[in-house]
């Protein structure tokens, strides 16, 4: 390399720089895309994942809320206002009727009956909560069964 008033002139002998061929850039190109789609799979399936644990946490609350409720009432109050539907917002809370209800929750007697005349049901009675979602469509359900003493 000769340098003349500024100029930088290159002799023969001064080898040129390397670059990538295009066959590296689409090669890493692909790469890249590859590995970019495996990961926004994967947070697809984490946030789809994060949407199952939360519905379910608030089934267990609104199956929780639900069984305390009938388990605190007097036993024949229980069984007297049965069968019964109730409503929740998507949070879980109660509503007094279907308006922004995301949660149905039926609740039926389903106590079987004497085996023989001398087992009597007025102790015990089994009830069968059964929550759909979402409202509109009742689409998905979860039936939990609610047993109840007569403790006298």
């Amino acid at each position: 390399m000769i340098r003349r008033l500024g100029i930088i002139v290159f002799s023969k002998g001064f080898r040129q720089r390397s670059a990538f061929t295009l066959v590296e850039v689409v090669i890493a190109v692909g790469l890249v895309g590859f590995v970019l789609t495996a990961i926004l799979g994967l947070a697809a399936l984490a946030a789809n994942e994060t949407k199952n644990a939360d519905l379910k946490a608030r089934l267990a609350w609104i199956t929780e809320s639900v069984t305390s409720e009938y388990q605190s009432q007097r036993f024949s109050t229980a069984l007297g206002s049965l069968p019964s539907t109730n409503y929740r917002d998507f949070s879980g809370m109660p509503l007094p009727d279907s308006n922004g209800a995301y949660f149905r929750c039926d609740v039926v007697n389903v106590t079987p009956p004497p085996a023989s005349p001398n087992f009597t049901t007025n102790n015990f009675g089994l009830l069968r909560l059964t929550v759909r979602w979402p409202n509109p469509s009742l689409t998905s359900t979860n039936v939990s069964l609610i047993s109840l003493f007569n403790y006298q």
